[in-house]
């Protein structure tokens, strides 16, 4: 049986990147390929589990690795801790790239060039991913092999009037939220309130993002930001920056871009989505066609991050991987 072995740290913390790894482990071991399972391997912790993880993940516990059965994925901002050893074992591995802009951190480029020209594949979360990869490594585009994270349109959902609440991730960008938000206070109306979202799992995510009507991106460079498309999916006003790779579904009826960097411009953009949802509560009519293009963007997000969509750009991964893994016998 071969195994494709996601290396990832033991994050403390919720995060995004992890759980993709462990949301992608257990696609590909739930799609009972021929011959292939899948497990994650905490390099600073092996055989633990996240704890603020909802489900239980497959993990390697041991340091032992062979070529006929181990495909090995790494993330790249830990890349070079492992590629060398692998490389010199003749052990095939992938990168696995969430965010472009840490490709050029904690090396050398000449280092960091080898260790992508020895992957077999580079798989890549985004389209801006993908466009910054081309452009890095323009000889090595046959190899990069898109993927996506998924949203669970069960989870993430809008509910009947939310309270008048604008939510934000403070880990992000904490010294943009810390001015926007000094910029917002005493310009609320009653009523309205200003609440952070940290250290929770995603079902509370889910529920804290359902419970409110605008959601502020502080979104830095990143590959394919999460918590702008979860905050649309469950019927917020997005209003902020969209890290560059959350372009691709920055659709205008649900996301409102703020240049990075602009306090002011960012709090004046919030107090006029404020401004609309007051006016469509006083007036008891909401705006239709609003609401109505809001529901189709929504619809388009949800197809865009489906689990179904994710799960046939993993199948097309797996089956790449495997075609890389030399013939001979496996255990």
């Amino acid at each position: 049986m071969r195994r494709l072995v996601y290396f990832s740290p033991l994050s403390p913390n919720p995060s995004g990147g992890v759980k993709v790894i462990y949301r992608h482990v257990d696609l590909i071991n739930a799609m009972a390929r021929p011959h292939a399972t899948a497990a994650v391997y905490h390099f600073d912790g092996p055989g633990r589990q996240c704890d603020w993880y909802e489900d239980t993940v497959t993990l390697k516990t041991d340091p032992m690795f062979l070529a006929d059965r181990d495909f090995v994925v790494l993330p790249e901002c830990h890349l070079q801790d492992f590629w060398q050893r692998f490389s010199e074992q003749s052990i095939r591995y992938a990168i696995f790239v969430q965010n472009a802009y840490l490709v050029g951190s904690g090396a050398p480029w000449e280092a960091i060039a080898s260790a992508y020209r020895r992957a077999s594949l580079i798989l890549s979360i985004s389209d801006d991913t993908t466009m910054c990869l081309q452009a890095l490594f323009p000889e090595l585009s046959a190899r990069i092999v898109p993927v996506r994270w998924s949203l669970s349109p069960e989870r993430f959902r809008p509910i009947p009037d939310p309270p008048k609440v604008i939510s934000f991730m403070p880990r992000r960008m904490g010294d943009h939220a810390m001015n926007v938000r000094l910029h917002l206070r005493g310009r609320l109306p009653n009523g309205w309130a200003l609440r952070p979202i940290d250290g929770l799992k995603e079902t509370q995510v889910a529920q804290a993002l359902a419970s409110s009507r605008i959601f502020m991106a502080f979104s830095g460079l990143e590959g394919l930001a999460l918590p702008p498309a979860e905050a649309a999916l469950c019927g917020n006003r997005v209003v902020g920056y969209h890290g560059q790779g959350g372009r691709e579904y920055w659709d205008s009826a649900l996301f409102r871009e703020v240049a990075v960097g602009d306090i002011r411009g960012f709090a004046a953009a919030v107090l006029e989505e404020v401004d609309v949802i007051e006016r469509e509560v006083a007036s008891g009519r909401p705006d239709a066609p609003r609401i109505e293009s809001m529901r189709i963007a929504r619809n388009l997000l949800a197809w865009r991050f489906s689990p179904e969509r994710e799960a046939a750009l993993l199948r097309a991964f797996v089956d790449r991987a495997l075609d890389c893994m030399p013939s001979g016998p496996q255990v």
